[in-house]
């Protein structure tokens, strides 16, 4: 990954007044202190998520053979959701059919937030 110019410049000028340079792409030591914490958090959140999708399968099979929808504990309430069938619209595929529309009319801009990604 390339280097910005201002941050070259940055150390250019950090090294001619003789000043410690801190690169700004280096991970800050109180995240690096974090990773095995970090790995161990995403671990416990797999496990976690893998055996409540068993439970909710064993849950919904049940519902499912007794024809019941909805189970309610007083505190928890389980709801199955019958199947069903969608629709989309193939905007690629009617873009590529049909490109001397202008689609700008029916387009609308949403904002996203950014997040942040963590690879193990």
């Amino acid at each position: 990954e390339r280097i910005p110019s201002d941050i070259c410049k940055e150390l250019l000028d950090a090294d001619i007044k003789g000043e410690q340079f801190v690169n700004p792409y280096s991970i800050p030591e109180k995240y690096r202190e974090q990773e095995d914490y970090i790995r161990q958090l995403i671990q416990t959140k797999n496990e976690t998520e893998a055996r409540l999708s068993e439970i909710k399968s064993e849950i919904l099979e049940d519902m499912e053979s007794k024809g019941v929808k909805t189970w309610d504990t007083g505190t928890m309430r389980l709801t199955r959701k019958l199947p069903t069938t969608r629709l989309s619209f193939n905007a690629t595929q009617f873009k590529a059919d049909h490109p001397e529309l202008d689609y700008s009319p029916y387009e609308r801009t949403s904002n996203v937030s950014g997040s942040l990604m963590i690879a193990v």
